[in-house]
Parts: structure tokens; sequence; C-alpha cells
């Protein structure tokens, strides 16, 4: 199974904002047309819309993601508080990640809940 995360890695030469788009064509037929329309509209770049709650909790889980890799910690230094300043810190300049990963009460999921859920993820995956 192809994983996101490895198309992301060779998507080389691929503009940006265009990198969910490329995913997508690479996934088509391997995956419910649902989860193609989320990874097409998780960047809000392309012009596509958001609808469902899957679309929202890609968009909110990317973020999440990029903020915590972008942060200069290890992971015993990262926490729930830690990871609120450096959101409310980054979302300065750009507001849309604060946008972003808010989107998770949209589906469901209280904001100190999903950053400790991926921050145990991203705990995991650096361990």
């Amino acid at each position: 199974m192809v994983q996101v995360t490895e198309v992301k890695a060779k998507r080389g030469g691929v503009a940006p904002h265009q990198h969910g788009i490329v995913a997508s064509e690479k996934l088509k037929g391997r995956l419910p047309e649902r989860c193609i329309h989320a990874i097409r509209s998780h960047d809000n770049r392309t012009g596509l819309k958001a609808e469902s709650k899957l679309d929202k909790a890609l968009i909110a889980s990317d973020s999440l993601a990029n903020l915590i890799e972008k942060m200069d910690k290890t992971a015993s230094e990262l926490n729930v508080t830690t990871l609120r300043v450096e959101l409310e810190s980054v979302s300065l300049k750009k507001t849309w990640f604060k946008n972003n990963i808010w989107q998770c009460e949209e589906f469901g999921v209280r904001l100190d809940d999903f950053l400790r859920l991926g921050l145990n993820f991203m705990k995991e995956k650096r361990a």
C-alpha cells in the first residue's frame, strides 16, 4: 500500500500546493473517492473546497504534523501546553495554521484532545 508520506517524498519538481493533486492521481483507483477528495482538497491553494469530516480531519492532521515537525524540541519537551504556545506564535504570521488545526472541533474532537493525539503519534514516530 502506498502511503501519502511516500508520495510526498517522491513529489520532486511539483509545486508545494499541488502535492495533493499529484498524490490523488497516483492513488486513484486504490482508495475510495472520498479519500481521493480529501487528499486533493487538503491544501486550500488548490481551490478545492473541503466538505466532509474526512476532508477536514486530513487538513487538521497535516497542519498539526507540520507544526510539530517544525518545532525544534525533543519528544520529551513537547506537551499540549507547548503545542498551544507554538500554535499561537506561528499563527501570528501564518493564520492558516490555527484555522486548519481548529477544524478538529468540526469533526468532533476537542482541541486539547486533538493536540494530545497528534503529539502521541509523533512521539511514537520519533522513537
